[in-house]
């Protein structure tokens, strides 16, 4: 993962075909869906790209023959562009991004995410 914020997402494990659209809506409602990006968990196999890239991704993608090829996930890593002078700092712009969340029903959780690597050693070394 490169420099700047991430966060990662819990969803409740309901209606998990909803989970993305109602992010969406959300974030777009508050003026923040241009900003925000999504990355890949480890093992998914998709390059970070936009939330309206990712939505376009996730309705093509589904079955082919037997196999998913992308199956809905109870997780999911965001990070937001910065506004800049809009805000006074960080943290104004973190709260921001967390009150909008916390608006969508069901999103169960919100954290900061410092690191992610598929080999724990890696991970842990990210965070140093």
């Amino acid at each position: 993962m490169s420099d700047g914020r991430y966060y990662l997402v819990e969803f409740a494990h309901l209606h998990v075909d909803f989970h993305i659209p109602e992010v969406a809506s959300i974030l777009e409602m508050e003026g923040l869906m241009n900003r925000c990006s999504v990355y890949p968990l480890p093992n998914q196999c998709f390059e970070p790209c936009t939330l309206k890239e990712f939505i376009t991704l996730t309705s093509c993608m589904g079955t082919l023959g037997n196999v998913v090829i992308m199956p809905p996930r109870s997780f999911l890593i965001l990070s937001f562009s910065s506004c800049g002078a809009n805000y006074k700092n960080e943290e104004e712009e973190d709260r921001l991004i967390l009150d909008a969340l916390s608006q969508c029903v069901l999103v169960r959780g919100v954290i900061e995410l410092w690191a992610a690597d598929k080999d724990v050693h890696e991970c842990a070394a990210q965070v140093k």
